[in-house]
């Protein structure tokens, strides 16, 4: 399978696609956007409204993967549906703790 992250020197890079809006927050597995890049898409309670969608994305990925809300950073996407998500960790746990929630998901 194709994992929407890639590790970095402080961490990782998480690609999302987000649906705001939705009766709960969870993972929908992974989709290649047209690009060619892999996301994991994830369904948002929180509205598009005001940054609430990216604050809830944010909050979910942190919790889901065992890290602080203030080790992670929204980079790319502020106003799309499609992000890049910065998480800061050691970067072989982080990779192995998603594709677990990856394995979950699906």
């Amino acid at each position: 399978p194709v994992c929407p992250a890639r590790a970095t020197a402080e961490g990782m890079l998480v690609d999302l696609r987000i649906a705001p809006g939705a009766a709960r927050t969870a993972p929908l597995g992974v989709e290649v956007d047209a690009a060619g890049v892999a996301r994991l898409k994830l369904r948002i309670s929180a509205p598009p409204v005001d940054g609430a969608a990216n604050a809830a994305a944010i909050a979910w990925l942190a919790k889901a993967l065992g890290v602080a809300k203030r080790d992670c950073a929204l980079t790319h996407g502020h106003k799309s549906r499609s992000k890049t998500v910065r998480i800061k960790g050691a970067s072989a746990e982080l990779l192995a703790r998603l594709e677990t929630l990856l394995g979950d998901a699906e």
